[in-house]
């Protein structure tokens, strides 16, 4: 369930960020064109200038993106985590299941194992009866323990997997991360130098 809130507020961040950056891109497209009169007024420093500073808002916007997605690797991981924990606490559950089974099977089995060789075939009968019951039941218990320690093997299973990918994610997300810093500080750089121009 965790998870899936993380992915609803992941793709509601990403697609927020898709919008404003097809808005941002509709404006930086479109206004040049609508609006020429205000362009031939403008001076092509001022043009300059704006373009400028729509692309350090479009560098902005991108790694407004690369944090978001960071931020959803991270919170794989900690689901990553949390999983690992409950399927910690749910395989010693299952393993001291199965050793109360075995202990329960001896303990229940002893009495009629001593009935069942006895000279009467009477008492014999019936303890070699009861024996295959304890021991119907025992094998029924014990699967369902053995059920239980299986599943507790896919979740660990399931929570190494969820921690690789958030490493890979992790990982090309902090290249991602740099590459944009950069970018966005040459563009920084870029507008300043423009405006100090001016």
């Amino acid at each position: 369930m965790e998870r899936n809130s993380y992915k609803k507020l992941y793709m509601k961040k990403h697609l927020l960020l898709k919008k404003s950056l097809l808005v941002l891109l509709f404006m930086w497209v479109v206004s040049p064109i609508m609006s020429q009169s205000t362009q031939s007024t403008l001076s092509r420093q001022e043009l300059s200038i704006q373009r400028a500073e729509q692309s350090l808002e479009a560098k902005r916007l991108k790694l407004v993106d690369i944090k978001i997605q960071i931020e959803a690797a991270d919170s794989l991981y900690k689901a990553a985590d949390s999983l690992e924990e409950v399927t910690n606490v749910q395989k010693n559950e299952a393993l001291k299941e199965i050793k109360a089974v075995e202990k329960k099977y001896k303990a229940d089995c002893k009495p009629y194992k001593k009935a069942a060789k006895s000279k009467d075939r009477v008492t014999a009968s019936d303890a070699k009866a009861e024996l295959k019951a304890i021991t119907t039941q025992y094998k029924i218990d014990l699967k369902v323990a053995q059920t239980k320690n299986k599943e507790a093997e896919k979740g660990f299973l399931k929570a190494d997997r969820m921690h690789e990918k958030a490493d890979k994610k992790l990982s090309l997300l902090s290249q991602k991360l740099k590459t944009a810093e950069k970018s966005y500080k040459a563009a920084e750089k870029s507008l300043d130098a423009k405006k100090a121009a001016k």
